[in-house]
């Protein structure tokens, strides 16, 4: 006589079917309780995704338990909506890699202050240059320089002495630094190296449309990189 399995697969699909519904139908709500370290009535609280076991006799549930929430990561909201712009610079970065000559790649980002430029340029480091670059942040780091704008300058015509000073004295602490020297010291990280420079529209405004040509030029002639550096330039308008 062959004996029957009290734990048949239907019963148990039947079974896992009707605890989904009730978690469904049960958001924010105690189903039975905890007591004396026993579940009784299968006691759960589901908030928000979170599971809590209560240890209490009345089926009474803390305020701060209807409060859980999950935090939020800060990066989170940034994420989205930038496929386009991935896109362009994964297809920038492999022109790079077949040029005989390896130049600085540069990323001009416009928008107004509401579109969070410091998010974007964390996204960039964290998320979008690794998953490029199949990089792994935990071996190979990714090193970052603010070059800051030269705001009182008031002639295009020195522009260039004025960026090569304000990056000298961040990458070196050395005014008299020359580019060839800031190229060897970034010759120098296994990763890839970002410098992002801030300029507002007023700065625009009083050097003129002629102001971001002057400033690809700069790079433009910039010192021969090694085979296997990326130098990303964001410049942020």
């Amino acid at each position: 006589m062959t004996s029957q399995n009290p734990f048949s697969s239907d019963e148990t699909d039947i079974s896992e079917n009707q605890i989904q519904q009730e978690i469904g139908r049960n958001q924010g709500q105690a189903i039975g309780q905890m007591y004396g370290g026993q579940a009784v009535d299968a006691g759960v609280f589901i908030s928000g995704g979170s599971v809590v076991f209560q240890n209490s006799q009345d089926g009474s549930l803390p305020q701060a338990l209807l409060n859980v929430r999950r935090e939020i990561p800060s990066l989170l909201p940034y994420l989205p909506n930038r496929t386009a712009q991935e896109f362009e610079l994964g297809q920038a970065i492999q022109n790079l890699f077949i040029k005989t000559i390896r130049q600085p790649l540069v990323c001009v980002v416009h928008g107004d202050e509401f579109q969070s430029h410091d998010k974007f340029l964390e996204r960039l480091r964290k998320v979008s240059l690794p998953r490029l670059l199949k990089l792994d942040l935990r071996q190979t780091a990714i090193k970052e320089y603010h070059l800051g704008w030269p705001s009182s300058l008031r002639s295009l015509n020195k522009l260039s002495e004025r960026l090569c000073k304000n990056l000298a004295d961040t990458v070196e602490n050395y005014s008299l630094a020359t580019v060839q020297q800031i190229n060897q010291t970034f010759s120098k990280y296994p990763g890839p190296v970002v410098v992002h420079m801030h300029l507002l529209t007023d700065d625009w405004q009083n050097l003129g449309f002629d102001l971001l040509p002057e400033v690809l030029k700069f790079w433009q002639h910039w010192p021969e990189l090694k085979n296997d550096l990326i130098l990303v330039i964001c410049f942020l308008i």
